[in-house]
């Protein structure tokens, strides 16, 4: 048994696929949402699994280098197809990273729009 929390965030990015029906999608963007699922086995002091904001805090650091601009642009992506799956895995490393001892990282959840989303994380 374990507790959860989650928090979310946001940033625009612009970006293109390779190889997607062509050489290079066209450019386009998008309004990301980013949601992160922790969990912990046992509360701290305060009583809780770790604070929202600064849950909310570790994903806007993991986010800002990417927020208005084109991901393509930006390691890992200039190498990497910039893809929501992809996206999703890469936020997951640098939030795996950043999380306080005793803190479990479960998922990150990408959304590129309100009805497409992606996850990495545990099955």
């Amino acid at each position: 048994m374990s507790y959860e929390i989650s928090a979310e965030t946001t940033f625009a990015a612009s970006h293109q696929l390779r190889g997607y029906k062509a050489d290079l999608e066209p450019l386009h963007g998008h309004n990301f949402r980013i949601e992160a699922l922790v969990s912990a086995e046992v509360l701290d002091g305060l009583g809780v699994v770790m604070d929202f904001l600064e849950l909310e805090a570790k994903l806007k650091e993991v986010v800002a280098p990417y927020d208005h601009r084109h991901i393509n642009d930006i390691p890992p992506f200039d190498r990497e197809n910039p893809t929501t799956e992809n996206l999703a895995r890469f936020f997951y490393g640098e939030l795996f990273r950043r999380l306080p001892g005793g803190v479990r990282l479960r998922r990150v959840r990408v959304w590129e729009a309100p009805t497409y989303s992606a996850s990495y994380g545990e099955s």
